[in-house]
């Protein structure tokens, strides 16, 4: 058990290491984004994922697991009450679609990410374009 006192102090290398490493497969999923890669870019955000939280030395508890029918489709809903619901996701939910402002589609290098993701933009929150998501993500769902 680390001492609470020692927190601080951890927490300047344990984000160090966490950038490093976020970087490496940044640059990794760069290129294999630029040969189309999709299921290998799928896979290492999976695995990035759950590094990260073998990094910080926290583990992932899930509950309700296997109340989970594979067979079926889900949408997972995040309140964003940290950083981290999305790697959180992430590591135990491979291949899913995301979607998220489509303004962010338009950042050069993280746009042609997103679209390795089966992101789905929309436009503004409005109940037509709501529906349109949800199509749109049903749609790439059945796709997999």
């Amino acid at each position: 058990m680390i001492n609470p006192g020692a927190y601080p102090l951890l927490t300047i290398p344990v984000f160090g290491i966490l950038y490093v490493f976020t970087a490496a497969g940044v640059m990794m999923v760069i290129c294999l984004s630029a040969v189309n890669a999709r299921k290998p870019v799928q896979y290492l955000i999976m695995i990035w994922a759950k590094i990260i939280f073998i990094l910080m030395f926290k583990r992932l508890r899930i509950s309700g697991k296997e109340n989970i029918d594979k067979s079926k489709k889900y949408i997972i809903v995040a309140n964003h009450s940290s950083l981290f619901d999305i790697v959180a996701i992430s590591s135990f939910c491979p291949g899913l679609s995301w979607f998220g402002h489509e303004r962010l589609l338009k950042v050069p290098v993280f746009g042609r990410f997103l679209r390795m993701t089966d992101y789905v933009p929309f436009r503004e929150p409005t109940v037509t374009n709501t529906r349109h998501m949800l199509e749109q993500l049903l749609e790439k769902s059945n796709n997999q």
